[in-house]
């Protein structure tokens, strides 16, 4: 990997916890001050010399406990929680274990002067007989030095990513820790249950879990390599500062020095934010493009690896639509934040609002590419509103209404061709990630000419703010 020793080896906004679903069960303990903001509370039980995890075992998910991956006999057959000290080439050293209680709860105390060389401690939930049967992952380093009490989930999710992690580790990978921005960015729960699933009707687990992990490699190799294509380098000083500031939740849920969340989604983009804070603004399409990017190798890379399964198909999908979730969680969460810098009304924010949950609920509910591809045509038209001309955000911000019909028309006639080209590079293969970040340029050039289009209808900063909603959703992509 290209720059991967220095890049990635710093790169992680550090994740405290293990790895999983994204619901706020597990994330840090934190108390609501008078000014309403959330700040991190320092449990009694925890010092500055050791740090108290407190567990749950969730018997969701469709691993088994025969493969490692929890599933619905995990509480039931768990006997124990041992942590170990992950190790740079993959060797676990016991650290302490404790017992499970009824209910498939643990609580432990990671001890004083604990050290792991990787800075991550694994969870292994054992059964009587001392065998694996689910996992989790525990970050030390901020937790160490900021002495936080850790709710940790322990489930089917969790135990994929960690055996993800631990293959990487294996490999020798450098930097093995910021593996867990890139892990969480692109395998979510139904990506990693399709894979248990799957796996268990196929026996050929191992064999999916290297494709996952050679596949985000393949998301990191694409992601670096697109920053370093635009002049987009790595400030190490910033980095150290954010991994100092940031401490996460066990459901990937990140909570900075002043207690504001930020989602499992975005984790990825924060880190590569912090690593360019010295690059001249703006980066955030540079980012998101890299991203996009990142998310085409990840599919392509893992499809590849799984070529002779006979799932493909099912698996392939899961892995799109876990790049294509991820996608439209970075454009809605873009669009909300551009419209608030606005300060446009509370009916036009509300209207904002409502549009991205729908979005993000009908691409969470699809079971198809051409459902995914509905889901963005709908969100669009909520955006344009084309299909009724009484709605729409830009209906709603526009002063003179003009013939809108005309407006929209224009709009697709630029951004379609431009779109349909996007498409192209992302699914021909072999990919190539040069042309797919050209047309990813080529959508931000086109999205420059909607302003000059909308000029007798909005002002100009609510013009430039469509145009940003259109080229983020165009960038949404299902492979």
């Amino acid at each position: 990997m290209r720059n991967s020793r220095s890049f990635w080896l710093c790169s992680s906004l550090v994740l405290v916890g293990a790895l999983g679903c994204s619901s706020e069960v597990g994330t840090l303990r934190a108390r609501r001050t008078v000014a309403g903001t959330e700040e991190p509370t320092r449990a009694p039980e925890s010092t500055a010399e050791a740090v108290v995890v407190r567990g749950r075992l969730s018997s969701e998910g469709d691993g088994t406990v025969a493969s490692r991956l929890g599933g619905r006999d995990l509480v039931t057959v768990a006997e124990t929680v041992d942590v170990y000290a992950l190790g740079e080439s993959g060797d676990l050293v016991l650290v302490t274990q404790t017992k499970v209680e009824p209910g498939g709860v643990f609580e432990l105390a990671l001890p004083a002067g604990a050290n792991s060389a990787t800075g991550i401690f694994v969870m292994q939930v054992k059964n009587l007989l001392g065998a694996v049967v689910g996992s989790g992952v525990v970050n030390g380093l901020p937790a160490f030095i900021q002495a936080f009490a850790i709710d940790a989930t322990i489930d089917t999710v969790t135990s994929f990513k960690t055996e993800i992690l631990m293959t990487l580790a294996k490999k020798g990978v450098p930097g093995v820790q910021s593996y867990l921005n890139v892990i969480n960015a692109y395998v979510d729960a139904q990506l990693a249950n399709s894979i248990a699933l799957v796996g268990v009707l196929t026996t050929d687990l191992t064999t999916l879990i290297k494709a996952t992990s050679d596949a985000v490699i393949a998301a990191g190799n694409v992601i670096v390599a697109a920053l370093d294509a635009v002049g987009i380098k790595v400030d190490l000083s910033a980095l150290t500062a954010a991994q100092a500031a940031l401490v996460s939740g066990i459901n990937g849920m990140i909570t900075n020095a002043s207690g504001a969340l930020v989602t499992n989604a975005k984790n990825l983009v924060a880190s590569l934010e912090a690593a360019s804070a010295k690059v001249a603004a703006p980066i955030d399409k540079a980012i998101f493009n890299a991203v996009v990017n990142g998310g085409a190798a990840f599919s392509s890379a893992f499809g590849s690896a799984i070529a002779g399964n006979s799932q493909k198909s099912k698996l392939a999908f899961s892995a799109s639509k876990a790049t294509f979730a991820l996608e439209t969680e970075l454009s809605a969460s873009a669009i909300e934040d551009r419209f608030h810098e606005l300060g446009v009304s509370v009916d036009i924010l509300d209207a904002v609002s409502k549009a991205c949950a729908a979005f993000r609920a009908h691409v969470a509910g699809s079971a198809s590419a051409q459902e995914l591809e509905a889901a963005k045509a709908q969100f669009r038209d909520v955006l344009m509103g084309q299909s009724d001309p009484k709605s729409g955000i830009l209906q709603l911000l526009a002063k003179a209404i003009g013939d809108l019909r005309n407006v929209c028309a224009a709009i697709d006639a630029k951004m379609h061709p431009l779109a349909n080209g996007l498409a192209g590079a992302l699914t021909s293969l072999p990919l190539d990630s040069s042309k797919v970040g050209q047309a990813l340029v080529g959508v931000d050039e086109g999205t420059q000419q909607i302003p000059s289009m909308l000029s007798g209808t909005l002002d100009e900063v609510d013009a430039k703010a469509i145009a940003d909603a259109v080229g983020l959703v165009e960038k949404v992509v299902a492979r």
